[in-house]
């Protein structure tokens, strides 16, 4: 009887040690850097983990979503690394429709602006935090940008107010009849797993309004562990990682267990497109001023005869 009760809590302890060492690794993976190295960004991380049950893990249950997802930017990117305009690529004028005229004259065809959900209910050209200027016609919005936009160019939207309630809105604007011509050039950058479900949901009612795949930034994870997950759901198209916090020693191993393209931000000059470029990076945000940049022409260059184009 004595050795049953002893075995019974050696099987309790057991689990309890099991669940305690799985939990710390799920905080080492979240956490992603010691709180000696960067406290702040670790409390952030550690209140995201208990409190929003924001764990990357959550995302490989997404891995069946059953869309059908285009992913024609995705091969045009695998074939050639592109410079993605940040801001619309005018930084003298960021998310501004002359940034987006600027930037196609110098043949610019990956876009990325800020999406600000307004007060009036307007999708503005906006970084924020705080408000834009009141509203006149002719500023950046969202319907006029996207008609603004070079053919067979696309638009990488990066939320700046509440996600759910922005990302429905544009997905109203993208359900307008007129619209249509236009739902293939819009691409999703979403930050954390709850951005993912909206959008696996948002597609399962919506399969003709979202049509490309979209980009997840690692931007506020501070860590390389998400990769991992991602590996999974084929419905994600690339994946986005700050420049500065890149480590080139383990790059490549994690891009070949993700096998999924790397796009990073942001880059502002020649020396460090091109490394980025040789390090496998596919997509580099930055100024429209890198397009002028004689290496990239180069590059350019050998690659289109590459390809014989």
């Amino acid at each position: 009887m004595v050795a049953c009760k002893v075995l019974r809590h050696m099987i309790e302890l057991g689990f309890v040690f099991f669940r305690a060492l799985s939990f710390s690794l799920l905080l080492v993976a979240e956490l992603g850097v010691p709180f000696a190295n960067d406290p702040i960004r670790g409390a952030k991380n550690l209140v995201r983990l208990l409190y929003k049950h924001e764990s990357w893990a959550s995302v490989n249950t997404l891995r069946d979503s059953g869309l059908n997802l285009e992913d024609k930017w995705v091969y045009l990117l695998s074939q050639r690394s592109r410079v993605v305009m940040h801001a619309l690529g005018d930084y003298s004028r960021r998310n501004s429709l002359a940034g987006v005229s600027s930037s196609a004259a110098k043949g610019a065809e990956f876009f990325e602006v800020d999406i600000f959900l307004d007060e009036s209910g307007r999708l503005r050209c906006h970084h924020g935090p705080e408000y834009p200027e009141p509203y006149q016609a002719g500023d950046c919005e969202f319907a006029l940008l996207l008609s603004t936009l070079p053919q067979n160019s696309f638009l990488i939207l990066d939320v700046k107010t509440n996600f759910v309630t922005t990302a429905n809105e544009v997905l109203k604007e993208l359900s307008q009849k007129e619209m249509s011509e236009s739902r293939s050039k819009v691409i999703f950058q979403l930050y954390l797993p709850s951005h993912l479900r909206w959008f696996v949901e948002a597609g399962r009612r919506h399969p003709d309004v979202l049509r490309n795949k979209p980009i997840v930034t690692l931007y506020r994870t501070h860590s390389y562990a998400p990769f991992v997950s991602l590996a999974s759901p084929d419905f994600v198209g690339a994946i986005t990682y700050p420049w500065s916090r890149l480590d080139m020693k383990s790059l490549e191993s994690f891009l070949f267990k993700v096998n999924k393209p790397l796009l990073t931000h942001a880059i502002s000059d020649c020396n460090a497109l091109m490394d980025a470029i040789d390090s496998g990076v596919v997509g580099i945000y930055g100024p429209n001023t890198l397009l002028d940049c004689h290496e990239f022409s180069q590059y350019n260059k050998l690659s289109s005869d590459h390809d014989g184009g």
